[in-house]
């Protein structure tokens, strides 16, 4: 969740409850600490993140010298709020004392009324909000009707107020109807984030994550319309990082089925795959290879391999030879990009001659395109004469048409050196070379407002791609 821009506060989740924590800001340093279980009854020897459903037994606890006193009756419960919201300490300590009597009222009165009377106190949004969750859990009201009072509030308000209300959501045999409901009236993007984190939390805590993870994929197929779409963003998103094995596996097992979207799982498998990497890459790819993962997720994974240990990565090619492994064309694309990434130019143009599949060769090109484009560039930075002559002459190790780069990148560092290169050179250029000369002044030309020398120099381009593009470049210069 995001912290509050005006209250140093955050709202951590954990294992279904909610603690405030303050952060102290001294200088450019923050320290964090625990200012008491809001859901506790501030009792120091309870676990410290006690589940929602099962917080405070209902007792107001007693407290020596004047503290909160035990009481039954709602006006009571009322003035006690009053003078602990009211009260000079600081907040931290008022809403540790306070949630205990917001807990009780939130039994004995409607939600929107607690929330009416600690806004008397705190005002609207900030330290108001972080009280919410309390109220939204302890109701006795039905949760369709606090999916109303939900949908009443602002939504920075409601993405905290859902903390309380989500995992009552999670329980109920209609969970699926509640759930759209939420959703269908909150369609905010902070109300999903505080729902990704809530099944995140549940998915990460359940001493059995695959059996709940079962349970959100059915809850989540007994949806409808856009909130359907929506939670299992939020499912996808919680899911991969939780479990992402577990949650591969499901969507293994529910492919095909008309409630699982072919672009949602491609989607929710990527979210997957990018997880593994980073927990760890060498697993990630024997996983996603066995698994018979798309090439491209393959091969991200066999870069990121190589990357953090190549000796590791290399004594298991030995034993595996790429050939006998049905994730060839992966394997080899993620070598590719591994060479790109260390500046290999030979090497990942040698792999790319082994890669058939469009989509990798489409990537792999892009990445190939930077890499060679850097390159030329600190080729011309170290001696951009010799850089624009070698690839006029063909004898350069990089394509003709980097001639145009070259060119460009000398331009831009020293117009007169360029242009006295090119008056000298002009007329002994042939025509294929001349033309890349050509784009780079007709470019220059238009980015100084030349429109008409610009459009002298694009009469020798004969490339129509190049040609196209520098007529666009002109055209935008002018305005059209």
């Amino acid at each position: 969740m995001r912290m509050n821009k005006k209250y140093p506060l955050a709202i951590l989740i954990l294992a279904g409850s909610v603690s405030v924590v303050l952060l102290i800001k001294k200088g450019d340093q923050e320290e964090q600490r625990h200012q008491g279980q809001l859901l506790g009854g501030g009792r120091d020897n309870e676990e410290p993140f006690e589940k929602l459903s099962h917080g405070s037994s209902g007792q107001i606890p007693r407290q020596s010298g004047g503290g909160v006193r035990e009481v039954n009756d709602i006006e009571a419960l009322r003035k006690s709020l009053a003078s602990l919201l009211s009260s000079e300490e600081a907040f931290d300590d008022r809403a540790e004392k306070a949630a205990p009597i917001i807990k009780e009222l939130a039994k004995l009165l409607p939600a929107s009324e607690v929330i009416d009377l600690i806004s008397g106190h705190l005002g609207d949004g900030g330290e108001r909000d972080l009280l919410l969750p309390l109220i939204f859990a302890e109701s006795t009201e039905t949760e369709e009707k606090l999916i109303s009072v939900v949908s009443g509030l602002t939504p920075d308000s409601a993405s905290v107020a859902v903390i309380g209300l989500i995992p009552r959501i999670l329980d109920k045999e209609r969970s699926s109807e509640l759930m759209g409901q939420l959703l269908s009236e909150n369609p905010e993007q902070k109300i999903l984030d505080t729902l990704t984190h809530s099944l995140r939390v549940e998915l990460s805590n359940a001493s059995a994550n695959a059996d709940r993870l079962h349970e959100f994929a059915k809850l989540f197929e007994g949806m409808e319309g856009d909130a359907k779409m929506k939670f299992f963003e939020s499912l996808s998103e919680a899911a991969s990082k939780a479990s992402p094995k577990e949650f591969w596996s499901l969507l293994d097992n529910k492919s095909g089925s008309e409630n699982y979207d072919p672009e949602w799982v491609e989607q929710a498998r990527i979210k997957i795959s990018i997880q593994l990497r980073l927990n760890d890459p060498r697993d990630a790819a024997k996983f996603l290879i066995g698994n018979d993962a798309p090439d491209r997720e393959i091969a991200h994974a066999i870069a990121a391999w190589e990357a953090m240990s190549p000796q590791t990565f290399q004594n298991w090619l030995a034993d595996n030879p790429v050939d006998s492994i049905e994730g060839k064309a992966g394997i080899i694309a993620g070598m590719a990009i591994r060479a790109v990434d260390s500046g290999d130019l030979k090497a990942a143009k040698d792999y790319m001659g082994e890669i058939d599949a469009p989509d990798l060769r489409d990537e792999l090109n892009g990445r190939l395109w930077k890499l060679e484009q850097t390159l030329v560039q600190k080729e011309v930075s170290r001696d951009p004469e010799a850089t624009v002559s070698d690839l006029a002459s063909g004898r350069s190790s990089f394509e003709g048409f980097w001639l145009e780069e070259a060119m460009g990148s000398w331009v831009a560092m020293d117009f007169v050196s360029a242009t006295e290169w090119y008056e000298k050179k002009w007329d002994s250029l042939p025509p294929e070379k001349a033309q890349f000369v050509a784009a780079a002044f007709a470019k220059q030309s238009a980015e100084q407002g030349d429109l008409e020398t610009a459009r002298q120099w694009a009469e020798f381009i004969q490339d129509p791609k190049t040609k196209e593009r520098i007529d666009v470049e002109i055209a935008n210069a002018a305005g059209q």
